[in-house]
């Protein structure tokens, strides 16, 4: 086995892995997404060199020296978020974060798109992430006695639930 480091830019390490130099690198990304923590973490991994690790098919002993490697982690954390509103609608948030120190800040939110179908205030909202069997989903509850389910990415309502009688 081998021992990978991954550190930001700044030389922090933000995770030690050990991994067989067969592998893929898309072994190696996602046993690294899982030690840092961040699941939804979109990650470039570069050699210090600056080169860049662009293709997740390749064995990692093809592209990193044996035993010990120190790779450079950048990127973008991206994390959702979403809100209901009187207006009928639920909006989808991102929230982002530059990959970098802790003592470091940086980010921003943006309304992504609103999902309107409703003909009532929106109670109440929830999201299933990725992985979560598919692609992600959202429910919405409304005054207007349905409950719909959307798909988060498009906006789309996938299915309108009615009958409800109360809360």
């Amino acid at each position: 086995a081998m021992e990978v480091s991954a550190c930001t830019l700044e030389g922090e390490e933000l995770a030690r892995v050990s991994i067989e130099p067969r592998a893929l690198v898309r072994s190696l990304r996602q046993l690294l997404s899982e030690a840092i923590g961040l699941p939804s973490l979109s990650f470039q991994l570069q050699l210090h060199s600056g080169v860049q690790i662009t293709d997740d098919d390749l064995c990692i002993n093809d592209i990193l020296p044996s035993g010990f490697a120190r790779l450079i982690v950048t990127g973008t954390l991206a994390t959702f978020a979403v809100t209901a509103s009187r207006d009928g609608s639920a909006r989808v948030w991102a929230a982002t974060q530059q990959l970098r120190s802790s003592s470091s800040s940086g980010g921003s939110e943006r309304c992504l798109r609103a999902c309107r179908g409703h003909d009532g205030t929106v109670y109440g909202v929830a999201l299933a992430p990725a992985g979560c069997g598919g692609g992600g989903l959202m429910a919405t509850a409304s005054g207007d006695r349905t409950a719909r389910l959307w798909d988060p990415h498009s906006g789309e309502c996938l299915r309108c639930l009615v009958g409800h009688k109360g809360a």
